[in-house]
């Protein structure tokens, strides 16, 4: 016959090793633990297509109506767009589907110019590096993703010399772009999964100066350029 003290206190030791024991946990929440937070290093290399818009007042004290309509004329056939090589060294860190991303990036702003009236040509160039704040939000399609980006950088000038046709249409005035300025920029990056850690990006970027970039006299120029950054993001 059982002694009915000895099986109460086998019943009792039996429920408290079942408590102690560790829950067993799912390979769904391991996936969503790690996916939780994340940290993102990359390299992207590009190129851009730089565009450029100028705005001349309509009266001038030193010149008279026809005297500005050719500077203005001079300018708008003279100047032509031109392209920029772009570097961006990145930061990404992952809050679930959200990504806020910031680094270091390389690009310039600028133009070509030929003024055929004073037989003057080349191309004007202002190099900037910039720390982006960039927001975006992730999409799944498989080991695709795509991620929406929205933000602004800005940056630091060590170029920032220009040459322009002198108001006169004489001869070429030197200008200088804003040592420290702004730029917005929206982006889609595309992510190819390669490995659980490497990826292999391609995004098209849109980027716009905050206001002009030179304020100099007659010179006031703004710009904007489209252009496409390739690279690799290892995850970690």
């Amino acid at each position: 016959m059982i002694n009915p003290i000895l099986l109460s206190d086998a019943l009792v030791i039996d429920s408290v090793s079942t408590v102690n024991q560790p829950m067993p946990v799912l390979p769904n929440e391991v996936t969503l633990t790690k996916k939780r937070v994340q940290h993102q290093f990359g390299l992207q290399f590009g190129v851009s297509a730089i565009f450029s818009s100028f705005e001349v007042p309509t009266v001038a004290p030193s010149l008279t109506s026809s005297e500005l309509k050719l500077y203005r004329d001079s300018r708008e056939f003279g100047e032509r767009n031109t392209s920029s090589w772009d570097f961006n060294l990145r930061y990404g860190l992952n809050f679930g589907r959200f990504q806020l991303q910031t680094g270091l990036q390389y690009f310039e702003w600028g133009e070509q110019f030929q003024y055929a009236v004073i037989s003057a040509e080349g191309t004007n160039r202002y190099k900037y590096i910039s720390l982006p704040l960039l927001l975006g939000y992730s999409f799944e399609f498989g080991k695709v993703q795509v991620l929406p980006f929205a933000g602004i950088a800005m940056g630091k000038c060590f170029s920032s010399k220009g040459n322009y046709i002198d108001p006169q249409v004489n001869g070429v005035t030197l200008a200088n772009s804003k040592k420290l300025a702004g730029a917005y920029i929206g982006q889609v990056e595309l992510q190819y999964m390669l490995t659980p850690q490497l990826r292999f990006t391609c995004t098209p970027v849109y980027r716009r100066t905050m206001g002009p970039l030179i304020e100099e006299g007659l010179v006031t120029n703004r710009y904007q350029s489209v252009g496409l950054l390739t690279g690799f993001i290892y995850n970690f």
